[in-house]
């Protein structure tokens, strides 16, 4: 009997540790065709870190930027386990890897990472299920949906500029960075108050529902959000353990357990609440008299497809909740207090964009009068070229597979190669930020914030795989960000009624602010364990 147990035990570990075995020998007894390539001997990218080790504000660009310059848009690194991960910046193996989704999957290291934070929804399947959700979901962000969400939007804005203004009456001369504050200033972390704002909008638009973040006046639901994406008090060895080893999925007790698990409690919650009451109003018909929501669109798509084996089941429903919550509001405002900081760092973009907004006297204007301005669009579009919110696009080859490639490469061997040989197993990314900030693609100013890059685009740009904006910043393929113009109106008009009702400049320095890259790269103080950006604000008379 005890050798049975013993027997039982042995065989559960072994099973338990499968991925991480198969990652250590891996290298070792079967050698990947990657490791011909060329790479840093350092291998691992180097990951920086904040006080205490609690959070990981790394600050990538720059070394990865230097491998690209040594070795050339086709490159190995070193993974975890001595693994060899493919990080190519050439648009034709870039092009590939995003179209071909058959082959190319989440590792089950990060689809444990994504469905840890955002639950399961479209950002976790994969092949069959993830075309028929993205079929199902496609209608809800189609051009006249998020055309009619315009006024939501600004309104929203609007709000977020009036509780700003409160603080005018009410703050010290004193600022949270403790130095002193210029008469008619004013300091605001702009991190959290965009946070706030972006969920309150995600809860209308996306379900109708009035979550009241921005006023205090919620259930705990952002403070829960805050905990788990702001607090860097999260024990990122832990999770790496459970991602690769799933025998240590099994201990919930560490406080990184009890946050994740709060925050999903109440996201199922919501959840539940919203779907049931929009199933009825979509089954009696009323909804056309209804606002016309993301999750309403996404039940009446899915009510409407003629084969029923096409349509999504109520806990897959279900999983969009958090999908939508976790992914639009981080991403959104993350992406717009990146441009307030770009902003901040040249005030003589910020006073043209001033001006620019204006010269519209509606103070709610319409999608298509917010898309007539020229220089908004340009920001924008240069902001997120620049910060590009997803760092990068990661995936693993579940079968063999052959990557052309646009240029000519050399192996470690000298051997010069037009593709890429990829066995099953292999991991491959392709750095979406280094992509973006190419000078052999984007010219010699790179490596700047400038808008003005817009107004007579590069033509080698025209060739990155893109779903928008001759930019990767959205991905392309069937894997491209369904919501992309969803964020690009919310981005304007909030940029829209902040930058025409204050002026802007950093409450710390530049060179304090790193990025901290979770669901969204977002901005931490060097030596800080809470992720923010203190800002200063001036009114605009």
């Amino acid at each position: 009997m005890i050798l049975w147990l013993l027997s039982a035990s042995c065989a559960f570990v072994l099973y338990a540790t499968k991925d991480v075995l198969r990652s250590i020998l891996g290298p070792w007894l079967s050698p990947s065709p990657l490791r011909n390539l060329k790479g840093p001997n350092n291998g691992t990218l180097i990951l920086g870190h904040t006080r205490g080790f609690k959070a990981i504000s790394v600050q990538p660009e720059r070394w990865i930027m230097r491998v690209f310059e040594k070795f050339g848009p086709v490159t190995v690194i070193r993974g975890h386990f001595n693994s060899s991960i493919l990080s190519t910046t050439d648009l034709k193996a870039a092009s590939h890897i995003f179209n071909n989704t058959n082959i190319y999957h989440k590792s089950p290291q990060l689809s444990f990472e994504f469905a840890t934070f955002v639950g399961e929804g479209i950002f976790t399947v994969e092949d069959e299920d993830h075309r028929r959700h993205r079929r199902t979901i496609n209608p809800a962000f189609g051009p006249r949906s998020i055309r009619n969400m315009c006024d939501m939007f600004i309104s929203k804005s609007t709000d977020l500029k009036e509780e700003l203004g409160k603080l005018f009456d009410t703050q010290s001369s004193i600022g949270n960075s403790d130095t002193e504050i210029k008469p008619g200033w004013i300091e605001a972390d702009m991190m959290s108050w965009l946070s706030k704002i972006t969920l309150d909008v995600v809860g209308l638009a996306g379900f109708d529902y009035s979550i009241d973040s921005l006023t205090g006046k919620d259930d705990g639901l952002y403070p829960a959000l805050t905990e788990v994406f702001s607090d860097c008090n999260i024990n990122p060895y832990l999770l790496l353990l459970k991602s690769w080893i799933p025998l240590f999925r099994l201990w919930k007790l560490d406080s990184t357990s009890r946050r994740i698990r709060r925050l999903h409690q109440m996201m199922r919650k919501l959840a539940k609440d919203v779907v049931a009451r929009k199933a009825n109003v979509v089954k009696d018909g009323s909804y056309e008299t209804q606002s016309r929501d993301l999750l309403t669109l996404l039940i009446k798509a899915n009510q409407e497809e003629g084969n029923a084996s096409k349509r999504m089941s109520e806990e897959e429903v279900l999983g969009q909740v958090p999908s939508f919550l976790v992914g639009a509001h981080e991403s959104v405002a993350s992406a717009v207090v990146w441009t307030l900081f770009s902003l901040c760092n040249d005030p003589e973009i910020q006073t043209r964009l001033r001006m620019e907004l204006q010269t519209l006297s509606n103070d709610n204007p319409t999608a298509d009068e917010l898309n007539s301005l020229t220089y908004l669009d340009h920001v924008v579009r240069e902001s997120l070229r620049y910060h590009s919110i997803p760092a990068a696009y990661e995936r693993v080859a579940i079968a063999d597979d052959v990557i052309p490639c646009e240029t000519p490469y050399e192996d470690r061997h000298g051997n010069v190669r037009t593709e890429i040989v990829i066995a099953k197993g292999d991991a491959v990314r392709v750095p979406i930020l280094i992509l973006n900030r190419l000078e052999r693609l984007w010219g010699p100013d790179a490596g700047e914030f400038n808008p003005d890059r817009w107004e007579n685009p590069p033509k080698a740009i025209e060739g990155i795989p893109a779903v928008w904006g001759n930019q990767a910043t959205f991905v392309a393929g069937a894997r491209s960000c369904p919501g992309y113009r969803f964020a690009l109106l919310e981005m304007k008009a909030l940029l829209f009624v902040l930058v025409k009702a204050f002026e802007f400049e950093l409450a710390v320095p530049q060179e304090n602010v790193c990025r901290r890259p979770l669901v969204a790269v977002l901005p931490i103080i060097k030596g800080e364990d809470i992720c923010r950006l203190p800002m200063r604000l001036k009114r605009i008379s």
